[in-house]
């Protein structure tokens, strides 16, 4: 339900700081990070299909943003060159079901990204990407969303400090 998508969605709004960096990984068409631009003072929005990047790139067009980077690639690899960029930057993520692959959780971890927010689709990979992260980040929230009422999926939001 796209308006149950959009609630969700503030939500990780209320959890990105006022003028941050953000790194958005596996942003899809980038709706997400358009919605980002408005409150951040940056967003490096990865996606590795090129489509999806090209569209991306029209609603960054249409919608007059100018504030949003649209990279095409492997988030494990864009990482390390955009983290010289943003300061401090906050990491938003909204994996496929499979989750997160080990290179991109091995990206977050060795170059010490402070705030994870994560969106799931599937609560199995998410505590699987979770445990993973469990010696370096700390759960701060946690919140489920029922947004396809009458069957037994959900959404889970997800936010994530770094311990050390």
């Amino acid at each position: 339900n796209y308006f149950s998508k959009l609630k969700n969605y503030k939500r990780v709004l209320d959890f990105v700081p006022e003028n941050s960096s953000v790194i958005e990984g596996y942003s899809g068409a980038g709706l997400l990070s358009g919605l980002i631009c408005k409150k951040a003072r940056e967003v490096y929005s990865i996606e590795i299909n090129k489509n999806a990047t090209n569209d991306a790139n029209k609603l960054k067009k249409n919608n007059n943003i100018n504030n949003l980077h649209n990279i095409n690639g492997f988030c494990s690899q864009e990482i390390p060159k955009i983290i010289n960029k943003a300061k401090n930057p906050v990491f938003v993520i909204d994996p496929p079901q499979s989750g997160c692959d080990k290179e991109t959780l091995d990206s977050i971890i060795s170059n010490k990204i402070k705030k994870i927010i994560y969106i799931s689709c599937n609560p199995y990979t998410l505590k699987q990407n979770v445990n993973y992260l469990k010696n370096f980040y700390k759960v701060e929230n946690l919140e489920i969303f029922d947004m396809f009422p009458n069957t037994s999926h959900v959404e889970s939001l997800c936010v994530l400090n770094r311990i050390n």
